[in-house]
């Protein structure tokens, strides 16, 4: 029964989706030093406001993200589950997070769900679906971006699915420099420290 949902599925959804592939911070500035979080998802919102049919599920996913390593030093990602957690296999998901050293300023990450062992009520009730997050240093002062290069899936993959690309955004934001102690801070120290000067003196 399952084979004939996805099928018809397959079918329906062909052509007839305007899925994208967004990517987000949890802030819109850092200081230099910070960890810098971005979240990757697969949005498929335009289903639910009914501007096209269908949710797209997938079973494959790839993305190729660039970012300026002279401002941040890439960190790690991890997976968030976008194939759902209904099923109960042992190692259901192949990742590849490639270069496994990144020095160049760009990332691929994807995913297969092996068997096409996907939660397909997951993803057609989910209008965004988180793929992976990703994590940088901020190393220096700059405007600078998390920028979606590229990004394609496939839906039914063993089964003759098609390869579709994808439009990816991209996350702007800014790296400030630590802010020095603000000017009351310093003016309590040199009176302490005028205090404390006294108090000796009078010893």
């Amino acid at each position: 029964m399952k084979k004939i949902i996805l099928m018809v599925l397959a079918i329906a959804t062909f052509n007839a989706n305007a899925a994208i592939i967004e990517i987000t911070t949890d802030k819109s500035i850092y200081q230099v030093g910070e960890t810098i979080t971005a979240t990757v998802s697969f949005s498929n919102e335009d289903a639910f406001l009914d501007i096209v049919p269908f949710p797209q599920p997938f079973d494959v996913y790839n993305t190729t993200i660039g970012f300026n390593d002279s401002l941040l030093s890439f960190i790690g990602a991890s997976t968030l589950s976008p194939f759902g957690s209904f099923y109960d296999f042992v190692e259901p998901v192949v990742e590849w997070f490639l270069p496994l050293f990144p020095s160049a300023g760009f990332l691929e990450i994807g995913a297969i769900a092996n068997d096409e062992q996907i939660d397909l009520f997951y993803q057609l009730q989910t209008p965004v679906i988180d793929l992976y997050s990703i994590q940088f240093i901020a190393q220096s002062v700059g405007d600078t971006s998390i920028n979606g290069l590229s990004a394609s899936y496939i839906f039914l993959r063993s089964k003759g699915g098609t390869k579709e690309s994808v439009g990816i955004t991209s996350a702007n934001f800014t790296i400030a420099e630590v802010p020095a102690p603000g000017t009351f801070a310093l003016s309590l120290l040199a009176l302490g420290g005028m205090f404390f000067a006294r108090k000796r003196v009078k010893l």
